[in-house]
């Protein structure tokens, strides 16, 4: 919907303000249920206020992608046959793009572990301390937090780039706070560490949400490229491939063991991108060198953006 309605100029901070609304009205969520619960109400009251936002916010959902007609509706005609190949062929061709590459990759490892710590934090914490929780809170609070960060960053430039150096600080980020989550026996450094995995996830999330839309979008217009974006379907069979490898990591347990093992996988996919990065780099300087070319950049370091182009140059 962003990249239909928003200018190209807004696209970023579109996206993030988009993010950032949608954590902001989760972290409402989260605190609302916390003084339901204390306050005794029922399951079916729950149910009920959920059931009401869902349908306000479909019924949004509807007015703004009728608000503007996208230039991108007219998708190829014909067959069924011939639709379904189409797809594939542009899905294809958007996947052999670099940066959707890269943020595959991340998606891959970084959704599963995300969701692990998002749905079994609460019986970790309980392994670990025995106090008195306030999760409905803490959890409000942690969507608030990384709510006002999505927002703060919508205009950074270098989050515009640094795509392969983005992917591989958030991979790590992210194993190394699960690990420090797993092993913590405080109440409050155990929030903390939640509070952090929460807004690097966030805030990653925003950024390949529009690094990935604008290079799919950019190269519909390259020759080689696929005739339509397909970000719904890019996006739906990133989350179909990201949830069969979440289904992998439940087999694991006990649950400690789990946070753990997914933290280990992390920080070696970290350790191996960056190897993987770093040779191509040098290999990619020192043909660059030997041609004395200007110009004849390889298109992959280009799109990652290793390095920025006023210091490539």
């Amino acid at each position: 919907v962003i990249f239909q309605l928003a200018s190209p100029d807004h696209v970023q901070q579109d996206v993030h303000i988009m993010k950032a609304v949608l954590l902001l009205s989760n972290a409402c969520s989260a605190i609302l249920g916390e003084v339901l619960r204390d306050s005794g109400a029922p399951l079916s009251m729950l149910y009920v206020v959920s059931a009401a936002a869902t349908g306000l916010a479909l019924i949004c959902s509807i007015f703004l992608l009728g608000s503007k007609p996208s230039a991108r509706d007219s998708g190829p005609t014909g067959p069924t046959r011939q639709k379904v190949m189409a797809s594939c062929s542009d899905l294809m061709k958007i996947f052999q793009l670099p940066c959707v590459a890269w943020w595959t990759i991340w998606a891959l490892a970084v959704n599963p572990a995300h969701g692990v710590a998002l749905t079994y934090w609460q019986n970790l914490l309980k392994d670990h301390v025995a106090e008195t929780d306030h999760n409905g809170y803490m959890l409000g609070v942690s969507y608030l937090a990384a709510a006002l960060l999505v927002a703060a960053c919508r205009r950074s430039s270098i989050l515009r780039s640094w795509t392969s150096c983005l992917v591989i600080l958030s991979i790590l980020s992210m194993g190394l706070l699960l690990l420090l989550l797993t092993i913590s026996s405080t109440q409050v450094v155990f929030y903390l560490f939640l509070v952090a995995i929460q807004c690097i996830y966030e805030v990653s999330t925003s950024v390949s949400t529009f690094q990935v839309g604008c290079e799919v979008c950019t190269s519909v217009s390259s020759s080689n490229g696929p005739r339509e974006p397909r970000l719904a379907l890019l996006f739906c069979v990133t989350g179909v491939l990201s949830g069969a490898v979440a289904s992998l990591v439940q087999h694991v347990r006990p649950i400690s063991r789990r946070f753990l093992l997914v933290a280990v996988v992390l920080l070696l996919l970290a350790a191996l991108l960056t190897v993987a990065a770093l040779t191509r780099y040098l290999y990619l300087s020192w043909k660059r060198r030997g041609s004395r070319r200007r110009g004849t950049q390889d298109p992959f370091l280009a799109a990652t953006d290793l390095m920025p182009s006023s210091v490539r140059s």
